[in-house]
């Protein structure tokens, strides 16, 4: 949630800011990645990986087949959609130092949690109105990776090395770019309509329930090494 143009953000997204506050602040605190077996980190990446990162980019694609060629839009959408693809490949080099290849992310069966959240994501993407999706799946998850990333990139940074790293690194400052393009969508495309508005503050919302309980199932407290 950049704050960069808070001078020109409306009301509504200001409070709904405050309002994600709290899930940020609890998504931080998730058992520490220092204190995760292996076997853990494993289950972890295979986790978020198949719920959450391999299907992004087909959520943008969705999303961006939705909206109208040489709009504000579909650019971000399709330029958002190229570089969740290349993170992908990324995800799969952070996943080799741990024994992982491609093909073990073909046998995962999701967690419940995993589950709920992928298929709520799946459902915006498809059919919520676009700046409902984009509050979902750009505005929530986008951030929440980074302010995750972040917290734990020491703890473990350093095993991976540059090639394995390219994900982390990514992702442990955030995407400012994205953030503000995704605040200026919400802001357009909301504009004048209180019920859109607090769609998309609900839509914001639910991502973040689910994504942290999909988190806090992915490492469990009682799992660690």
């Amino acid at each position: 949630m950049s704050e960069q143009k808070s001078h020109r953000d409306p009301a509504w997204l200001l409070d709904l800011d405050e309002k994600c506050k709290p899930y940020l602040a609890k998504l931080v605190k998730v058992t520490p990645i220092s204190e995760a077996s292996d076997d853990k980190m494993r289950q972890g990446l295979l986790q978020a990986g198949v719920a959450i990162v391999e299907p992004f980019r087909h959520w943008l694609t969705r999303m961006k087949e939705r909206t109208e060629p040489g709009t504000p839009a579909h650019t971000f959408l399709t330029e958002n959609e190229e570089e969740e693809t290349l993170h992908w490949m990324w995800w799969l080099d952070m996943a080799e130092p741990y024994g992982l290849r491609k093909e073990d992310f073909d046998k995962v069966t999701l967690s419940r949690p995993m589950r709920e959240l992928n298929e709520y994501l799946w459902e915006c993407s498809r059919s919520a109105p676009l700046p409902v999706a984009i509050a979902a799946v750009n505005y929530c998850i986008e951030t929440a990776a980074a302010q995750m990333t972040a917290a734990f990139t020491n703890a473990y940074a350093d095993r991976l090395g540059d090639k394995a790293g390219r994900w982390v690194q990514a992702h442990k400052e955030g995407d400012v770019e994205h953030s503000e393009t995704a605040r200026e969508l919400l802001v357009d495309l909301t504009a004048g309509d209180p019920a859109l508005q607090e769609q998309a503050t609900r839509a914001a919302l639910r991502a973040y329930e689910l994504f942290y309980a999909a988190m806090s199932n992915a490492i469990p407290a009682d799992a660690v090494a």
